[in-house]
């Protein structure tokens, strides 16, 4: 948790998401921590077909849709995924998607008899692995529905690689770049530099791996900072590796030996089946209306639209369109609500008007608003925060606590629950996170900067008076003295202890057993998981139906699943 500096030991790892490669959800089951939850529903996202009753009653009302939700037969569900995809529903207004609006349309059509096959254009990425994960949960549930699915890549890192290899068929134009060779995480350190101009970071940080602040204080790597970034390394590196091997019909070695083989001849991709084909984009076009309309005329022209990949001569419908189908058309909607209220961005005291971010003030009265509505059964908070003010922190997670005392809450964990992130989830009764979530962070770094030689280099005179002991402590114009010293250091290391003990508390641990895995040390969510931290692997749909199962809803019912 952090009062003043930026959590470096996220930021490395996020810097490394968005220069390298993507990364994959792990193949198989879900999995749950036994120790802390041992009797979870089933949290699998799974086709299940619908039986004739259920897709006639789908027909019947799909043909009664409003004008501007309907679409002809044989239609293909076409994404442009590229850029930032964030974690909070767009407006109709906005540009792009967001990994609800994805999900959310993934689902709805994997169900909807209009629509025959999905194409997806995937695009440079730039978020984390677990959106990634939650977004490829969705894809492979309609691969599942017998639909085809089709991912085509111009320019393509492990990241996008990733993602388009939960289609089934994967394509490239024959120019394409495609450089898949690993993966990367780093830091960066200032202290050469304030040395050089005179300034001197005066930081207290509590917990051994809680590396924020080395970014000013070093000039090198620490080991702690060292061992806890190769172990998210070592785990992303693992899950491409599985992941990949499986989607592509490969061994492990053999995605390996890809990695380290430096390819770059788009032929020898597809010759060794890591693509299925090399095509020009109005090659797939023509492919996808052969598959749709085989009997078109050759004459009739091809539609195109901006944030899909292709749009065929029966229809090309864009994900906001089929997101937009009330769910109860596909059965997906039940009576009982479940509300998703999700949350994004640093945690401050208040809003700055500039980025995302998590304040008490738009929080808290969404919290108290959820306590008092009888209509809702459950919530899901969502958390995609690095952290940030101790403070806010706490007092959203108070509200948090209180919202638990009237009705069920479930975290859901996304790109980074981290530090405060972490602060915020531990509040709800379990906590949910991807394979490589980045959470944990338990831990506390405050301080200030000592001006005084940089001041007294460039002619800069300050003085200051005052009243009262420590009125001084955070001055820039002087180092601390012994006293003050001490006061930060108390204060910090209270911080921490307050954040630890409630964290342990909170997760039904010992003191002792929390201090171990805590320490400021950064967790994939899947070693998280292994320590306690969190009770399972998935994503929204997992935490939905832990809800479900603390509200006392049947495993097999349906429920209203509201986004807030």
């Amino acid at each position: 948790m952090l009062s003043a500096l930026p959590c470096n030991e996220v930021a490395a790892a996020a810097a490394a998401e968005v220069a390298q490669p993507a990364l994959p959800p792990a193949p198989g089951a879900l999995q749950t921590n036994k120790t802390h939850s041992p009797s979870l529903p089933d949290l699998e996202l799974k086709w299940e077909e619908p039986s004739a009753g259920e897709k006639f009653w789908t027909s019947f009302k799909l043909a009664f849709a409003l004008p501007w939700r309907r679409f002809k037969d044989k239609s293909v569900l076409a994404i442009k995924i590229e850029g930032d995809i964030p974690d909070q529903s767009k407006s109709w207004v906005e540009q792009g998607s967001s990994v609800p609006q994805l999900c959310e349309g993934l689902r709805k059509a994997a169900l909807d008899p209009r629509v025959s096959g999905l194409a997806i254009e995937v695009g440079p990425l730039g978020v984390g692995y677990a959106k990634l994960q939650e977004i490829r949960r969705y894809i492979s549930y309609f691969k599942a529905s017998g639909k085809f699915t089709v991912a085509y890549m111009k320019q393509a890192g492990e990241k996008e690689y990733y993602l388009a290899s939960a289609c089934k068929e994967v394509y490239a134009p024959p120019t394409a770049s495609i450089s898949l060779r690993g993966f990367v995480v780093g830091g960066t350190f200032l202290r050469g530099v304030f040395d050089k101009v005179g300034v001197e970071p005066q930081v207290q940080r509590i917990g051994a791996y809680k590396s924020a602040g080395d970014q000013l204080l070093r000039s090198s790597m620490s080991e702690a900072q060292r061992e806890q970034l190769g172990a998210l390394l070592e785990d992303t590196y693992d899950e491409f590796v599985r992941t990949v091997a499986l989607a592509r019909g490969k061994s492990e070695q053999e995605v390996k030996e890809l990695l380290d083989s430096g390819l770059f001849d788009i032929a020898k991709f597809a010759e060794a089946g890591w693509l299925d084909g090399l095509k020009y984009e109005d090659e797939l076009i023509e492919d996808l209306k052969q598959r749709t309309t085989p009997d078109a005329k050759p004459e009739k022209p091809l539609r195109k639209v901006s944030r899909g990949l292709v749009a065929v001569t029966a229809e090309e419908i864009g994900i906001r369109k089929i997101a937009s189908v009330n769910p109860s058309a596909y059965g997906l909607r039940g009576k009982k609500r479940v509300v998703v209220l999700r949350t994004a961005g640093a945690i401050v005291g208040r809003s700055t008007g500039t980025g995302a971010t998590i304040t008490p003030d738009s929080l808290i009265p969404v919290l108290r608003s959820l306590a008092k509505d009888k209509g809702v059964a459950a919530v899901i908070l969502r958390v995609d925060s690095p952290g940030g003010d101790a403070l806010a922190s706490d007092l959203m997670w108070r509200e948090i606590k209180k919202l638990g005392e009237k009705k069920p809450v479930i975290a859901s964990m996304a790109d980074v629950a981290a530090s405060g992130g972490y602060y915020l989830s531990m509040a709800a009764h379990k906590i949910v996170a991807e394979p490589l979530t980045i959470t944990g962070s338990i831990g506390v770094v405050t301080g200030k900067f000592n001006l005084a030689e940089l001041y007294g280099k460039i002619g800069y005179a300050k003085e200051l008076i005052s009243r009262g002991k420590y009125a001084q402590v955070l001055a820039d114009n002087r180092p601390f003295n012994t006293e003050e010293a001490d006061l930060f250091a108390a204060s910090a290391q209270h911080a921490y202890e307050s954040f630890r003990d409630k964290a342990a508390a909170s997760r039904g641990m010992s003191i002792p057993a929390m201090q171990e895995v805590a320490q400021g040390r950064v967790w994939t969510g899947r070693d998280a998981l292994q320590r306690g931290l969190v009770d399972a692997l998935g994503g929204v749909h997992a935490a939905v139906e832990l809800a479900k199962a603390a509200a006392g809803i049947e495993a097999g019912e349906k429920v209203a699943v509201q986004e807030v």
